[in-house]
C-alpha cells in the first residue's frame, strides 16, 4: 500500500471522502474484487465510522464482490442506522447481489425502521431494481 495515497485519504473532509467512494458507485459495473481490495488494502475505509462514508462504502464492496456472505458489516450498519438515505441504497446493492440475504437482514431490522422506510424497503425487496451502474 502507498502511505502517501493514505495519508492524502486520511485529510480528506467526509464530504470529499463521499465524493470519491460516489464516484466507485456511479461505476458500478467496472468494479472487481481486486480492485476494491486494493482500494481497501491502501486506505482502510472499512475501518470508518462516519455513516456517510460506511454507507457508500458497504454500496462498493457489496456489488464488487469484495464484501460476501453473511454481509455482517452490512447487516451491523443496517441495525444501527434507520435513515433512509443510507439503508436503502445499502439494501438496493445487497437486491443486487443476494436478494435472499437482503430479506433475512431486512426481517431482522424491520422494526426498527420507520414504516415510511419499511414500505420503500418491502417495495425493493418485492421488485428488485436492475441496477448495472
Amino acid at each position: 500500500p502507498d502511505p502517501a495515497a493514505k495519508d492524502l485519504y486520511s485529510k480528506m473532509t467526509v464530504n470529499l471522502k463521499g465524493l470519491f467512494i460516489s464516484h466507485f458507485i456511479k461505476h458500478a459495473a467496472d468494479l472487481t474484487k481486486d480492485l476494491i481490495a486494493v482500494v481497501e488494502s491502501t486506505l482502510s475505509v472499512s475501518s470508518e465510522i462516519n455513516p456517510e462514508i460506511i454507507y457508500r462504502w458497504l454500496q462498493v464492496a457489496i456489488r464488487s464482490g469484495f464484501m460476501e456472505a453473511p454481509y455482517t458489516a452490512a447487516d451491523d450498519f443496517l441495525g444501527r442506522f434507520g435513515r433512509m438515505k443510507m439503508i436503502v441504497p445499502v439494501y438496493q446493492a445487497l437486491t443486487v447481489v443476494n436478494i435472499d440475504v437482503a430479506r433475512q437482514i431486512y426481517a431482522k431490522h424491520k422494526d426498527f425502521y420507520h414504516p415510511i422506510a419499511q414500505s420503500a424497503i418491502e417495495s425493493l425487496l418485492r421488485s428488485p431494481m436492475i441496477v448495472t451502474a
